[in-house]
């Protein structure tokens, strides 16, 4: 989600990283403390950021797994 924040508003433009910051815990929450301002986010806690973000990219990019053959009785 903070990739598709980052690319589709004018967050991205201020606040440029790459994917490889994501892996980075330090670099993570630096972008996280980013958003968390650019959006005026202060009155949430990481853990009901986090849990937005999570449910958002879950519900908005959701992964197509293909059918799984049932078995015949």
């Amino acid at each position: 989600m903070l990739v598709h924040w980052k690319e589709n508003s004018d967050f991205g433009k201020f606040h440029n990283f790459t994917n490889q910051y994501l892996k980075d815990y330090s670099k993570f929450k630096k972008i996280i403390d980013k958003f968390i301002k650019y959006f005026n986010l202060e009155r949430y806690t990481y853990k009901e950021i986090d849990v937005y973000l999570w449910q958002a990219g879950k519900k908005y990019f959701q992964k197509k797994y293909p059918k799984k053959n049932q078995k015949k009785l």
